[in-house]
C-alpha cells in the first residue's frame, strides 16, 4: 500500500474587512471630545457640578463607540470613533502639561 499524497497546507481565510469609515469616526471622535470640552470650559452653569458632568457624553460617546464595533457593519466607523477619542485625550493631556508647566517655570 502505498501513502496517499501530502496535502497541500490550507491559507487561512483572509480577515474579514472592517466595514464603514475609520477616518471618519477618528475626525469626529477628536471633533466631539474638543466641542464638549469646550462647551464646559465656557458655560458656567456646568463648571458649579466640578466638571462631572463632561463625564456623560464622554461616557456616551465610548458606549456609542463599543456598540457600533461589535456590528461588523459599523465596525470602522466605531473603532474610529475610540481612536479619535484615545488621540484627544493625548491631546489634551499634553496641552495640559505644557499649561502647567508654562505657569509654574
Amino acid at each position: 500500500m502505498t501513502d496517499p499524497p501530502p496535502m497541500a497546507p490550507v491559507d487561512p481565510p483572509p480577515p474579514p474587512e472592517l466595514r464603514g469609515s475609520r477616518r471618519l469616526g477618528t475626525i469626529l471622535g477628536v471633533v466631539y471630545v474638543a466641542i464638549v470640552v469646550a462647551v464646559n470650559l465656557t458655560t458656567p452653569v456646568l463648571q458649579t457640578a466640578n466638571g462631572m458632568l463632561l463625564l456623560v457624553p464622554l461616557v456616551a460617546l465610548v458606549v456609542a463607540a463599543v456598540v457600533l464595533v461589535a456590528n461588523p457593519r459599523t465596525a470602522g466607523l466605531g473603532s474610529g470613533l475610540l481612536l479619535g477619542f484615545g488621540i484627544a485625550l493625548l491631546i489634551g493631556a499634553g496641552v495640559c502639561v505644557a499649561v502647567v508647566a508654562g505657569l509654574t517655570g
